[in-house]
């Protein structure tokens, strides 16, 4: 059952075409990533004075103002559901996919380079796991958006 489980997140993170850092970063993925006026409001209210602290605003205000849900866990290996950015900003609560998905609408707005990573955490539950990128620098670097925190060297790409 749990093979079922891990391979039915594996089939859906990747029919929902997550970028990689190689792509654009800005036109790819725009069905999950769109946005709309009011999120375009909360961006510009996240703006710091340099990109770096734009990225932090970004992150602590996901990771402050939405809760992990389980059941959208339970919908998504069940029926095969989808979650963009708009929706989990209406909701206020959702998985690691919005949590990814929502910090790279909200950082995109805003003109910085950013993008999801699929993979693992070691020591998790065994399911499949996003997180952001953002490029600082010419720099590829990783944060976990439900904590706004860097990741370490548990997370492994798929």
């Amino acid at each position: 059952m749990k093979n079922i489980i891990i391979f039915s997140i594996l089939v859906f993170f990747l029919m929902c075409g997550t970028a990689s850092a190689q792509e654009n970063w800005y036109t790819s993925q725009t069905e999950v990533y769109d946005w709309d006026t009011n999120m375009s409001r909360l961006a510009n209210t996240l703006r710091g004075e340099t990109r770096q602290e734009t990225i932090n605003n970004t992150l602590e205000y996901v990771a402050t103002n939405y809760k992990y849900n389980y059941t959208i866990l339970e919908e998504l290996t069940n029926f095969g559901y989808t979650l963009s950015a708009q929706e989990v900003f209406y909701q206020n609560d959702t998985i690691c996919v919005g949590y990814s998905r929502l910090t790279v609408s909200l950082l995109r707005i805003n003109r910085i380079e950013s993008t999801s990573i699929v993979g693992f955490v070691k020591n998790d539950s065994g399911y499949a796991h996003e997180w952001v990128k953002v490029l600082i620098d010419d720099v590829w670097i990783e944060y976990e958006p439900q904590t706004g925190q860097l990741i370490d060297d548990t997370y492994t790409y798929f």
